[in-house]
């Protein structure tokens, strides 16, 4: 039988996952687990997920032992897994991701845009008031520089002219004001103020 002290020489290690020991297994998942998740935490900033995909490359280990081919050691052979996983599943996502606001961007031009008579309609009907008042409940800062920007049309550096403002000001103001539009109006009713907005349909 083999014992654990055994596995402290790498070439046996691996040569004892090769064949199947379950052992050398179980010696690998112990020692690395926990650093593996460790690391996969810092490329994916998500807990849940970096267990997941840590647990998916031990687990190819065991299942692919047979195939596996480690030139150097273990060590580097798992975090350069767990790297190339977590890489493959951001690719994947900012795919899926574009993938999903092209078409939302589409269904939004396409059954709400139709032509500047609709994109009328929809700014004077309830949606439209929804979008006002979300305009209107914005803190007093945030929203001049909002109205003078996207409604007006000035640009920086004249709002921080017009307001007697640092330009910096004025950006720090106009994101704060996005993000408390988007949070109240919700991604939709938010997408739909910026093309309005985009084509000039409100007024102030």
């Amino acid at each position: 039988m083999t014992n654990s002290s055994t596995y402290d020489n790498e070439a046996v290690l691996i040569q004892q996952l090769i064949i199947g020991d379950e052992k050398a297994f179980e010696y690998i998942f112990d020692s690395y687990y926990v650093h593996l998740c460790h690391y996969a935490r810092k490329l994916l900033c998500d807990q849940d997920l970096s267990e997941d995909i840590v647990h998916n490359t031990l687990c190819n280990l065991w299942t692919k032992k047979h195939k596996i081919k480690i030139t150097t050691s273990i060590k580097p052979y798992l975090f350069r897994s767990v790297y190339n996983a977590a890489m493959t599943h951001l690719r994947h996502r900012k795919t899926e991701e574009k993938y999903a606001k092209e078409k939302y961007y589409q269904f939004i031009q396409n059954e709400m845009m139709l032509t500047p008579d609709k994109e009328i309609e929809i700014i004077n009907n309830e949606l439209g008031k929804k979008i006002y008042e979300a305009i209107d409940s914005l803190p007093e800062k945030c929203q001049k520089v909002f109205r003078l920007s996207k409604i007006s049309g000035l640009k920086n550096q004249e709002i921080a002219e017009e307001l007697g403002v640092s330009i910096n000001t004025v950006q720090t103001q106009m994101k704060i004001a996005l993000k408390k539009l988007r949070a109240k109006l919700g991604d939709q009713r938010f997408l739909l103020l910026m093309l309005c907005l985009g084509k000039n349909q409100f007024n102030s």
